[in-house]
């Protein structure tokens, strides 16, 4: 297998800064690789950009970012895409024969999960509190028990803060993102790169069992941790670069 460049994208109202430590480790791992990670519109250094409502103008944006960042660099393309960023991937995939490797992380889609289970009803109200509050330190704080299954990392959880601060999520584009994710249906055609599935036992988010559907659907391969959340990459990197470079190399050659 020749040299996998990666691509990672992150899900609702997420951006760069909350890979925390991921990228260096899959570098590490990967050292002959180019890691890109790209942002959705309205999030990270994108925040003063409108959020849009629809996966396929995700796909649209991003791609064309993708195409003008990625022309002069050697080498096939993956995907590492979290939630969200899993529904733009797999949309994105299915149209395009950009990327050799698609890997979702917690992701889920509409026509093939119920609404209940793509978004656990327990975390709807702790979803509305947080929209309501301006309090950034106490959003992120409220966000991480959700998001994570392990203790609070403080020093992880200020540069969520400061980041939160820097590039603010606008109420509109939390909303807008969340619109794209809830109407998302799972694209009719196959998908033109290798599928992996990674998804958590003890999501406090998304059920599983919407990423065993994925998986399902497309024949794809799927690895389900016993005890990380729904940031995986966050609560588990080790592991989520262990699992991503063992299958690629391993089982899809």
């Amino acid at each position: 297998m020749g040299k996998i460049n990666w691509i990672l994208l992150r899900g609702l109202a997420r951006e760069n800064a909350h890979w925390h430590e991921f990228p260096v480790l899959l570098k590490k791992c990967c050292p002959d690789s180019v890691v890109l990670l790209l942002e959705i519109p309205g999030s990270g250094e994108k925040y003063k950009s409108n959020s849009f409502t629809s996966i396929s103008e995700n796909v649209k944006h991003l791609r064309a970012e993708f195409l003008s960042k990625t022309s002069k660099i050697e080498g096939a393309w993956g995907i590492i895409s979290v939630s969200l960023g899993g529904m733009i991937a797999l949309e994105w995939s299915s149209k395009y024969s950009d990327f050799e490797h698609v890997v979702t992380i917690n992701s889920s889609l509409g026509n093939l999960s119920p609404f209940y289970k793509r978004l656990k009803l327990s975390t709807y109200m702790t979803f509305a509190k947080l929209v309501a509050s301006n309090d950034v330190a106490f959003r992120e704080r409220k966000v991480w028990p959700l998001s994570s299954n392990y203790s609070v990392d403080e020093e992880k959880l200020q540069v969520n803060i400061d980041a939160a601060k820097a590039r603010p999520l606008s109420k509109k584009n939390f909303l807008y993102q969340l619109i794209a994710a809830a109407t998302y249906k799972k694209p009719l055609s196959k998908l033109h790169g290798k599928l992996l599935v990674l998804a958590s036992l003890k999501d406090s988010i998304a059920d599983y069992h919407c990423s065993i559907e994925i998986a399902s659907m497309y024949g794809g391969e799927i690895s389900l941790h016993p005890t990380g959340g729904h940031d995986l990459p966050i609560d588990e990197p080790d592991w989520v670069v262990e699992r991503i470079v063992f299958v690629t190399s391993k089982l899809f050659q």
